[in-house]
């Protein structure tokens, strides 16, 4: 069969999250072919795309996709052999690589998969700006350890969104309720947002989105239940009105999210110190350290805020302006429209 490079490095994309990063058990680190379907599942997450094959296999993921990125030229000619190599063949090149021998995993997947696809399956129409909100949520939460670290993950209930963790918080207002509350690690819902997804199912273990072309993303819920109250009690903060900075903050925390080694680092935070005339982003590492100045109008008692400086270029983006901060300096907050985030002050990041 012959497959153009962009269309199939923009499936294997899309794919990606559905693939294990340690390689505990081997086909969690796999593309899955299927016939009809290309799947990656983790245990935890599934990810479906439409594509026709005439052959049923599973391949290491790093191996193909290093075999179609470095491939020059088009078309690819993808072929199953009779020794289980699938040959990726181009004009000027020829790559073999070996394919999987246990389907367990893949057989696990096929078991999700056709209970989405089953006709009695119902779906329903994506509230308007779940997956942004679900986003924005999950940059408050840093890490997916759920072991002692109080409230963590996207909790979705009603017609809100929540992302917490220890002292900072943030929801997102939806239009319309969701038909079941559920929660999952924060991590998932953060590649969801580059696909659109038109409608979407609530089952007992797991929560399934789907585009118009029939690409499914399956998570796994991890509860049901969120103490919401204590979060939106922490939401309403009352206090003095801070303007920030009209230029350059944004410009600070994106030099500072260079600062990491990392390409976009979710558990980054940046420390922003606001004092006369001058908001000072700083960024540090066991390798040193990076300062931003960003000249302001405040003129108050100093005020040091812990932020994830993605967090923060997302709300600036979003139109946020201004924070409130309570008189005794313990909380300050961020609102606009949909969005509100709120955080402790003077607290040491631990990670």
């Amino acid at each position: 069969m012959e497959v153009y490079k962009k269309d199939l490095l923009s499936n294997l994309s899309i794919l990606k999250p559905g693939i294990a990063i340690k390689d505990v058990v081997e086909e969690m680190t796999h593309y899955m072919f299927t016939g009809d379907y290309l799947f990656t599942y983790n245990e935890e997450m599934f990810v479906s795309i439409p594509f026709k094959t005439p052959f049923k296999a599973t391949i290491k993921a790093k191996k193909l996709l290093d075999a179609v990125t470095k491939a020059k030229i088009d078309p690819l000619h993808l072929e199953y052999d009779k020794l289980g190599l699938l040959k990726l063949t181009t004009s000027d090149q020829e790559v073999g690589i070996h394919t999987g021998t246990n389907f367990d995993y893949l057989e696990r997947a096929n078991v999700i998969h056709k209970d989405l696809i089953d006709p009695k399956t119902v779906w329903e129409p994506i509230p308007k700006d779940l997956i942004e909100g679900m986003y924005i949520c999950s940059l408050t939460t840093l890490t997916d350890d759920f072991q002692g670290r109080g409230l963590i993950g996207v909790m979705v209930e009603d017609k809100k969104v929540y992302g917490a963790q220890m002292y900072r918080c943030t929801s997102w207002e939806l239009d319309e309720p969701v038909v079941a509350p559920f929660l999952i690690r924060a991590s998932w819902a953060r590649p969801m947002r580059k696909i659109d997804f038109t409608q979407y199912h609530v089952g007992d273990k797991w929560v399934s989105f789907k585009t118009e072309s029939g690409i499914i993303y399956t998570v796994l819920i991890i509860g049901n239940q969120y103490p919401s109250d204590r979060v939106e009690e922490m939401l309403d903060v009352d206090g003095i009105r801070v303007r920030l900075p009209e230029e350059g903050l944004k410009e600070a925390a994106s030099d500072c999210i260079s600062w990491s080694e990392e390409e976009l680092d979710y558990r980054m935070t940046i420390s922003l110190t606001f004092e006369k005339n001058l908001v000072t982003c700083r960024a540090s590492d066991e390798y040193g350290y990076i300062v931003k100045k960003v000249p302001t109008e405040y003129d108050k008692e100093p005020i040091n805020i812990l932020i994830s400086p993605v967090f923060l270029m997302e709300i600036l983006d979003k139109g946020v302006r201004s924070m409130t901060v309570t008189k005794e300096h313990i909380r300050v907050g961020f609102h606009k429209d949909r969005l509100s985030h709120a955080l402790i002050l003077n607290v040491k990041e631990s990670k």
